[in-house]
């Protein structure tokens, strides 16, 4: 991969290195996840930790996280490949995050410059973005970088409850996946 100084010009405020999520950046990420909004975050560390081990081992995607010259955590990013019969394969930004401190400085710009080399570097020419219908700052900031609205859909969810042996099926697969990384 291209280092990022080659890959982005200069903004107000420059990403100085992307890289992908590692297991030791769990409880920063879980902190870093309050500046996602008003919507209440119940997650534990473990929590973040399956999702990430889940990702790796069953979305093709990836997790990567922005860090300023300092090493901190200034945003974060996940890419999915998406595939639907009756679409073209695409990439997908799952999530995109920018401390909220830190926004309208051209780091989620730069981060959506990152997520189109990937769609590059991955055989893909389509990049989708789904964004809350309230969220109307992040419709203003997807149709500067250029996307344009596709379509609009409710999302619609239900909890399904696990079996008896599904939660320790969850603290299983974090074991599995810490013993993959050592």
């Amino acid at each position: 991969m291209e280092r990022i100084e080659e890959m982005i010009p200069m903004y107000k405020y420059p990403i100085h290195n992307i890289r992908a999520v590692r297991d030791s950046d769990v409880t920063a990420l879980l902190a870093f996840m309050a500046h996602w909004g008003p919507e209440p975050n119940e997650m534990s560390p473990e929590d973040i930790l399956f999702q990430i081990c889940h990702c790796r081992q069953h979305v093709s995607g990836e997790l990567f996280v922005a860090l300023d010259k300092q090493g901190q955590m200034i945003a974060y990013l996940q890419m999915t490949q998406v595939s639907l019969v009756g679409f073209l394969p695409a990439a997908e930004v799952a999530a995109l995050l920018v401390h909220s401190d830190l926004r309208s400085r051209g780091i989620g710009t730069q981060l959506i410059e990152f997520a189109q080399k990937w769609c590059t570097q991955n055989g893909l020419n389509r990049l989708l973005v789904s964004s809350q219908l309230h969220r109307t700052e992040a419709h203003r900031f997807y149709k500067r970088c250029g996307f344009t609205l596709w379509k609009q859909s409710a999302v619609f969810e239900i909890t399904v409850p696990l079996s008896s042996g599904g939660l320790s099926q969850q603290h299983e697969q974090v074991d599995n996946c810490k013993r993959q990384k050592e």
